[in-house]
């Protein structure tokens, strides 16, 4: 959560894990934007294709229908 301020954010959501999405079968990789990316900052990726209708119902069913709220 590095970055967000507590002032202006009073609670933040928890959507996924990511081993939610490793069960799925995806894999993250680093963006390397240059010194501004946090360390603990991954992407999913989803290959060099466009992603297909499986890739996105699967990426979808990684998160919970219902975000838990964490307060800050």
């Amino acid at each position: 959560m590095q970055g967000i301020l507590a002032s202006s954010n009073k609670a933040y959501y928890v959507c996924t894990r990511a081993e939610n999405l490793l069960e799925q079968g995806f894999t993250f990789r680093k963006d390397d934007d240059g010194s501004m990316e946090v360390a603990e900052h991954y992407s999913v990726d989803f290959g060099p294709d466009a992603p297909t209708v499986e890739d996105v119902n699967r990426f979808i069913k990684s998160f919970d229908p219902d975000p838990v709220r964490r307060p800050k």
